[in-house]
């Protein structure tokens, strides 16, 4: 709304807002100047990122990852990128391996608990705490087809209904620790 006062110039704008598709609310939106320069100021920065080709900084979100996938699909086989002396880079790599071993140590930790709360329930589909509840259930049992069994006796269907899935690329982690 505030990028639209500062396009139009307005002083302030309504909104009209549906509330549980029945409830109709109107509200008025003052302009604020410091929030329209804070947008400008974001604006300009992206487009000059833009206009220099200058790519976004990696974060933790979804999009990022696929744009990740996207941007850098293939791999040039038996390259090697050496970041042994960029600081930043070391820097992150310990912090990674770091948040691996923190991962891990709370899975073990969650799995237990959850292992101990399971051998308490027994049977029982729902537990109940005084601050929440679980359920643990079995799910429908279900038919698939055993394509490679298939596939055995009549190799020539591989032919006659080709699927292709589409490769992506996988992020393994190596530390000397590993080793």
């Amino acid at each position: 709304m505030q990028h639209q006062l500062a396009v139009t110039g307005k002083k302030a704008a309504h909104i009209c807002v549906l509330i549980c598709g029945h409830e109709t609310r109107i509200f008025k939106v003052i302009r604020s100047e410091s929030v329209i320069e804070h947008i400008i100021n974001a604006e300009q920065h992206f487009w000059q990122c833009v206009e220099k080709d200058i790519p976004p900084d990696a974060d933790a979100s979804e999009s990022a990852a696929t744009a990740l996938q996207l941007l850098y699909p293939e791999h040039v086989p038996l390259s090697t990128t050496d970041l042994s002396k960029n600081m930043q880079a070391n820097q992150q790599f310990e912090q990674l391996i770091q948040a691996r071993h923190q991962i891990e140590k709370h899975q073990e930790q969650f799995d237990r608990l959850k292992h101990e709360l399971q051998a308490k329930m027994q049977q029982a589909e729902r537990a109940t705490f005084s601050n929440g509840s679980v359920i643990w259930k079995k799910s429908k049992d279900s038919i698939s087809l055993d394509s490679k069994a298939l596939l055995k006796l009549h190799p020539e269907y591989l032919n006659q209904f080709p699927q292709t899935k589409q490769g992506s690329r996988r992020f393994n982690i190596y530390s000397k620790d590993d080793e």
